[in-house]
């Protein structure tokens, strides 16, 4: 596996540019390449197999305190979901129960809050912005946890000038520190 570094030396050779060319400089040719990626590669690899990169998130919908995570029912969509949707929603509850989460449109909104259809499910979904609102009876008291399946973004190229990414989440384990990046 290449570096980024050896990766671009090796696009400068193949295109045989002259190592003192300022024209062309390293940062042109990192974007170039994330172009390529972005426009060509990635879609081609989800046309060939729809399944490429889908991954799954565990929401919890309470605290460690037992309150309500998402009191307003608007769960923020996954920050690395390739263009801001999810393939599918399933809810795991405290039984180890799966549902299936229905796709519930606006005009059908009030249907699902009287209980009047979707009867198999506890509670329906739609998106607001770069939020899934949950609807349905009592969502607030639902103890279980949100499974988000999305495709996710690839990673952009970068040159390692510093060994630095933002942290979400830190873990003491004993002795140890582990940092957690968001998927």
């Amino acid at each position: 596996m290449l570096s980024v570094t050896e990766l671009i030396a090796d696009v400068k050779d193949r295109a045989s540019v002259p190592a003192d060319d300022e024209r062309i400089t390293n940062a042109l040719v990192t974007k170039l390449l994330n172009q390529c990626l972005d426009e060509y590669i990635y879609p081609t690899l989800l046309k060939i197999s729809e399944e490429f990169n889908v991954v799954k998130t565990l929401v919890p919908l309470t605290t460690t305190a037992g309150t309500p995570a998402f009191p307003n029912s608007l769960v923020p969509l996954p920050k690395r979901a390739y263009g801001r949707v999810l393939r599918e929603i399933k809810y795991f509850d405290n039984s180890e129960n799966l549902y299936n989460i229905p796709y519930v449109s606006l005009e059908d909104e009030d249907k699902f809050m009287a209980g009047s259809s979707y009867s198999a499910s506890p509670f329906g979904f739609h998106f607001v912005g770069d939020a899934v609102k949950l609807v349905g009876i009592d969502v607030a008291k639902l103890t279980g946890k949100l499974v988000l399946h999305y495709i996710i973004e690839p990673n952009t190229l970068e040159q390692a000038t510093t060994l630095y990414a933002p942290i979400y989440n830190i873990d003491y384990v004993g002795s140890e520190i582990r940092f957690w990046r968001d998927n």
